[in-house]
Protein backbone atom coordinates (compact mmCIF):
# COMPACT_ATOMS: atom_id res chain seq x y z
CA UNK A 1 0.00 0.00 0.00
CA UNK A 2 1.25 3.47 -0.96
CA UNK A 3 -1.36 5.55 1.00
CA UNK A 4 -0.24 7.50 3.94
CA UNK A 5 -2.82 7.14 6.47
CA UNK A 6 -0.40 8.24 9.23
CA UNK A 7 0.40 6.08 12.42
CA UNK A 8 -0.73 3.36 13.71
CA UNK A 9 -1.69 1.89 16.66
CA UNK A 10 -0.84 -1.75 17.98
CA UNK A 11 -2.82 -3.21 19.74
CA UNK A 12 -0.43 -6.42 21.82
CA UNK A 13 -2.50 -7.51 24.90
CA UNK A 14 -1.28 -10.77 25.47
CA UNK A 15 1.89 -11.13 27.72
CA UNK A 16 3.98 -13.20 24.90
CA UNK A 17 3.64 -9.86 22.74
CA UNK A 18 0.93 -11.85 20.10
CA UNK A 19 -0.18 -8.72 17.87
CA UNK A 20 -4.19 -8.84 18.26
CA UNK A 21 -4.92 -5.51 16.47
CA UNK A 22 -4.03 -2.90 14.32
CA UNK A 23 -5.41 0.29 13.33
CA UNK A 24 -4.38 3.50 11.43
CA UNK A 25 -4.51 6.58 12.66
CA UNK A 26 -5.05 9.35 10.62
CA UNK A 27 -2.41 11.85 12.45
CA UNK A 28 1.43 11.43 13.23
CA UNK A 29 1.24 12.26 16.76
CA UNK A 30 -0.31 9.63 19.24
CA UNK A 31 -0.14 10.54 22.68
CA UNK A 32 -2.07 8.12 24.61
CA UNK A 33 -4.67 5.60 24.15
CA UNK A 34 -7.25 3.78 26.56
CA UNK A 35 -10.01 1.39 27.11
CA UNK A 36 -13.30 2.59 27.56
CA UNK A 37 -17.36 2.16 26.68
CA UNK A 38 -20.13 -0.02 27.97
CA UNK A 39 -17.81 -3.59 27.41
CA UNK A 40 -14.27 -1.73 27.34
CA UNK A 41 -13.76 -2.85 23.70
CA UNK A 42 -13.69 0.92 22.61
CA UNK A 43 -10.15 1.92 22.20
CA UNK A 44 -9.80 5.55 22.67
CA UNK A 45 -6.38 7.37 20.85
CA UNK A 46 -5.23 10.94 21.51
CA UNK A 47 -3.09 12.75 19.44
CA UNK A 48 -1.35 15.99 18.99
CA UNK A 49 -0.88 18.87 16.76
CA UNK A 50 1.49 21.10 18.76
CA UNK A 51 5.13 21.73 16.54
CA UNK A 52 3.62 20.02 13.53
CA UNK A 53 4.51 22.64 10.62
CA UNK A 54 1.45 24.06 8.22
CA UNK A 55 2.27 21.79 5.12
CA UNK A 56 2.09 18.51 7.88
CA UNK A 57 -1.04 19.97 9.11
CA UNK A 58 -2.59 20.28 5.60
CA UNK A 59 -1.76 16.60 5.45
CA UNK A 60 -3.08 15.09 8.66
CA UNK A 61 -6.03 18.31 9.51
CA UNK A 62 -7.17 15.74 12.03
CA UNK A 63 -4.48 15.81 13.73
CA UNK A 64 -5.16 16.70 17.78
CA UNK A 65 -8.51 15.16 17.44
CA UNK A 66 -9.70 12.28 19.54
CA UNK A 67 -10.29 9.27 17.78
CA UNK A 68 -12.74 5.74 18.79
CA UNK A 69 -12.63 2.18 17.31
CA UNK A 70 -14.42 -0.65 18.21
CA UNK A 71 -12.19 -3.75 18.98
CA UNK A 72 -12.35 -7.80 19.13
CA UNK A 73 -10.57 -7.15 22.64
CA UNK A 74 -11.74 -6.24 26.08
CA UNK A 75 -9.34 -3.98 27.88
CA UNK A 76 -9.33 -3.70 31.80
CA UNK A 77 -10.51 -0.98 33.67
CA UNK A 78 -8.13 1.70 34.87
Amino acid sequence: MDRDVGRRTDHTVKSNGTLLEQFGIPALNVTSCVFGGANMNELFVTTARVGMDSAALKKYPQAGGVFRMETNCTGAPT
